[in-house]
């Protein structure tokens, strides 16, 4: 039996995603975990074969239209409207394996409380593979290495207080787990790639994300100092010893130090390359 406080409320924000978001929501209508509710937010969308889209979806689903305000205002407005006590954010154009939710859902009542669940990514799109992931605190603060798509509660993300509505150019997410690991949640995986990530040249990450790498991460940081003084870096450090590594500690420090000593036009260029290189080497055919 289902408890109440563990139904899911699942927010999709979605600009101009009219022609892949029939199948984010088959993924939703195929979960053997079915107490569900749905709340797709219209960020605005200006395309209209979306529009026309989203005018069918309303039949069936909840639909909340506002001026393009971006993906965080997005999935803050469709979390605030969540009656639900768990929340799933899913973009409009990616999907999920049949049984994400009810094998996320059961490791979180293993847990409770201060965690958040996450999965291994399926990449499709323009490159096909799995990424394997991992949550240490001390390696997120260099590398976001965990998948948008987290299962937490809706308590949790009034209490490090939503996603930042001013990080319009992605890594909003990086954010918002780092804040989420700050109050002192764990991210557990179900260590199977149950998240389907399209993976599109053409997208927000690689068009401006990773363009800007410097930026929004010297954004993170100056917002989050709390976590990046080298009082608080020791600390973290010790405090994940025990977790999964996804690197080794030299490579970080030395990371580190390029960023603060080189121009972030050249730190952009250098993490491209570095990109690549990390991207295939642990992608999973």
């Amino acid at each position: 039996m289902i408890k109440e406080d563990n139904k899911i409320t699942i927010v999709i924000p979605c600009f101009n995603s009219g022609r892949t978001i029939e199948d984010t929501l088959k993924s939703i209508e195929c979960q053997t975990y079915s107490n569900n509710e749905v709340i797709i937010v219209n960020d605005g969308s200006n395309d209209e074969y979306t529009i026309s889209k989203l005018r069918d979806i309303r039949k069936n689903y909840h639909v909340i239209d506002q001026k393009n305000k971006g993906l965080s205002a997005a999935r803050n407005k469709g979390i605030s409207l969540a009656k639900n006590g768990l929340i799933l954010p899913l973009d409009a154009d990616d999907c999920l394996e049949p049984n994400f939710i009810s094998e996320s859902v059961n490791l979180y009542q293993k847990y409770q409380n201060k965690v958040f669940v996450f999965s291994e990514i399926k990449c499709f799109g323009d490159i096909e593979g799995v990424l394997n992931k991992k949550f240490n605190f001390f390696d997120q603060l260099f590398f976001n290495q965990l998948p948008y798509c987290i299962l937490f509660s809706k308590f949790a993300w009034e209490e490090v207080g939503g996603y930042d509505e001013k990080m319009r150019e992605g890594y909003e997410d990086w954010d918002f787990n780092l804040r989420l690991a700050n109050k002192g949640y764990i991210g557990v995986s179900t260590q199977k790639p149950l998240f389907n990530y399209r993976v599109s040249n053409s997208g927000m990450l690689k068009n401006i994300s990773t363009k800007k790498h410097a930026e929004l991460w010297d954004y993170i940081q100056k917002k989050n100092q709390d976590i990046y003084s080298l009082k608080a870096l020791m600390r973290i450090y010790r405090e994940s010893l025990n977790s999964p590594k996804n690197f080794k500690i030299y490579n970080l420090i030395t990371y580190f130090f390029i960023f603060k000593v080189t121009p972030k036009k050249f730190f952009n260029f250098l993490f491209k390359r570095l990109l690549v290189f990390s991207s295939s080497s642990k992608l999973k055919k």
